[in-house]
């Protein structure tokens, strides 16, 4: 767990560190190009950086162990978190149209040294080619959903910064109308992404199931225990990096509690091989094979969700 908290603390901080020099060299490149789509880039990277920072804050909280007023932890501040992103990012893809509408119906703004700009550009990519790497091997390790959104932003500079560098190519043969539309297909990949982020950030909040996988490796791990024998009312849900699975558990009403609880406790070893740390809650119900006590969907079956 501890060199997890390091790797994510070290993503976080190398995403704002990266945010921040790739904002210099685009204020530069746009100082000297006078490029509306190197200055989209500069703007992507300016929301950057404020993400990053959110993402800095929001994964050190999440990160907090569970107190007196947060017992299931602090790890819905990573959706919280993500779903701001997610404005920062429309915000800066509608300040993008309307800036490259006012460049393609007035055109005034004529390209200057763009073999300069391209090659900021193609170093901007470079480095972000890296730092995604990096968060990509941070996600399989620990599963975070602020990280993950930031790979999004990341992943998303990389096409916007091939797209400044076509369009700076272009400028060099004078194709100037290209500048502008450039910047109406990167407002249109920040839009897109956005709203991706979003929805993910509200399935978290609104505690939507896990996935099949977890479901169905819970049933294959209660189908190996000894004494168990139903598994009803499996719900999932998630809070940032934390995964949280309640269950109830159906034994003969002859078992003793401490065999139960013994089976229990095999099928949360068994769980977690496949998905560690997950947190499990069962309720160990008596099966009493008469009239309405009977405890209904029994056998391992997926429908046998719900109260």
């Amino acid at each position: 767990m501890e060199q997890h908290q390091r790797l994510v603390k070290t993503c976080t901080l190398a995403s704002i560190s990266l945010a921040s020099i790739l904002i210099a060299l685009k204020l530069y490149a746009w100082f000297i190009t006078d490029s509306v789509s190197v200055l989209a880039s500069l703007l992507d990277s300016v929301m950057d950086l404020l993400a990053s920072a959110i993402t800095f804050v929001a994964v050190r909280f999440a990160l907090l162990p569970p107190d007196d007023n947060h017992r299931f932890g602090h790890g819905k501040a990573e959706p919280l978190a993500a779903l701001a992103q997610a404005a920062f990012i429309m915000g800066s893809a509608m300040m993008l149209i309307l800036h490259s509408i006012d460049i393609y119906t007035t055109p005034r703004t004529r390209v200057q040294l763009p073999t300069i700009g391209a090659a900021i550009t193609l170093l901007s990519i470079l480095m972000t080619l890296i730092l995604v790497k990096f968060q990509h091997y941070v996600i399989q390790k620990v599963g975070s959903e602020a990280i993950a959104a930031d790979a999004l932003h990341y992943k998303g500079d990389i096409l916007i910064n091939l797209a400044v560098l076509v369009a700076l190519i272009a400028a060099e043969w004078r194709w100037f109308w290209l500048d502008p539309c450039m910047g109406f297909g990167i407002a249109a990949v920040l839009i897109w992404g956005a709203i991706g982020i979003a929805k993910n950030s509200l399935s978290s909040l609104m505690d939507e199931e896990v996935g099949p996988e977890l479901e169905h490796c819970i049933l294959e791990s209660a189908n190996s225990v000894s004494q168990c024998i139903a598994v009803r009312e499996i719900r999932t849900r998630r809070a940032g990096p934390q995964i949280f699975a309640q269950l109830h558990m159906v034994f003969e009403a002859s078992t003793p509690l401490a065999e139960a609880h013994h089976s229990g406790n095999q099928l949360i070893e068994k769980v977690r091989q496949f998905f560690p740390g997950v947190s499990i809650t069962i309720h160990h119900d008596p099966y009493i094979n008469s009239g309405e006590h009977a405890p209904k969907g029994l056998g391992f079956d997926t429908n046998t969700k719900g109260p």
